[in-house]
């Protein structure tokens, strides 16, 4: 066997180990879900999701990340997965809160509301204010007594009326 055989094989075998090497690294995609447009994408190694979840009615309200899951997450469930991002996320300053209510006060920026009680925020609070300057409302004016719906994101400040940066609301639908 020549000089050139040998290092022909040598060659044929560093590429065969380096391929068995990087297969276990490469995701396919496996699974696309219903739940807002979630994809896994599974190696030998890990696994990715993208999550896309949505876990509220109101424009805005969805879970859109993308994670990695090694070692012991990588046999978790769909649901367990979900488990553990949603405890990390829920009080999250990025969350989307919502709640159905009745206009109390309309002001000139801003407007006075009584959440429904089956919310977190009706049960803390019966009454709820928000500015309006740059939130639109809907083809029609709102009215005092109106049913509206009501997104808002980060905390609800511990005044009188309760006071939410809210970023959506309109008619109940």
């Amino acid at each position: 066997m020549s000089r050139k055989d040998k290092a022909s094989k040598i060659t044929k075998k560093k590429i065969i180990i380096a391929i068995l090497i990087i297969i276990p690294f490469i995701p396919i995609s496996c699974v696309s879900y219903l739940d807002g447009g979630t994809k896994i994408y599974m190696a030998l190694t890990y696994k990715i999701y993208d999550w896309n979840r949505i876990y509220s009615p109101v424009l805005g309200g969805e879970f859109d990340k993308t994670r990695v899951y090694i070692l012991g997450d990588y046999f978790k469930t769909y649901d367990e997965l979900w488990e553990m991002e949603w405890e990390e996320f829920k009080d999250s300053p990025e969350r989307v809160y919502y709640f159905e209510a009745t206009i109390l006060e309309i002001k000139e920026d801003s407007v006075v509301v009584e959440p429904e009680e089956k919310y977190d925020i009706g049960k803390s609070s019966d009454k709820v204010e928000f500015s309006t300057k740059e939130l639109y409302y809907g083809s029609k004016e709102a009215k005092v007594g109106d049913k509206v719906a009501v997104a808002y994101r980060g905390t609800v400040e511990e005044t009188y009326p309760a006071k939410i940066n809210a970023f959506a609301w309109g008619p109940e639908q």
